[in-house]
């Protein structure tokens, strides 16, 4: 998974136990900074497109893994779910 390996390659466990108070101090920088952009319709916009960039392809690989792995189950004979209804 690509998170594993920027996680590997930053080491950031290693950094935190070394320097708690340097990562909290960048943490809340960050969280200052972002706060301060979230307030401006640009980083709005651009925060949208990074999203579908990055989320939207991730979200349809794993609709697409799963629908898969349930149509190729399917033909062995497994049947789909049966659904509830609730009564209230």
């Amino acid at each position: 998974m690509p998170s594993d390996d920027l996680l590997r390659k930053l080491d950031v466990a290693r950094y935190v136990q070394d320097n708690p108070r340097g990562m909290m101090l960048a943490g809340f920088g960050l969280g200052v900074v972002l706060g301060a952009a979230l307030r401006r319709p640009q980083f709005a916009r651009l925060l949208r497109l990074a999203l579908r960039v990055a989320v939207l392809p991730l979200l349809q690989r794993e609709l697409v893994a799963r629908a898969s792995s349930f149509m190729s189950n399917s033909g062995n004979g497994a049947k789909f779910p049966k659904l509830s209804a609730q009564q209230g």
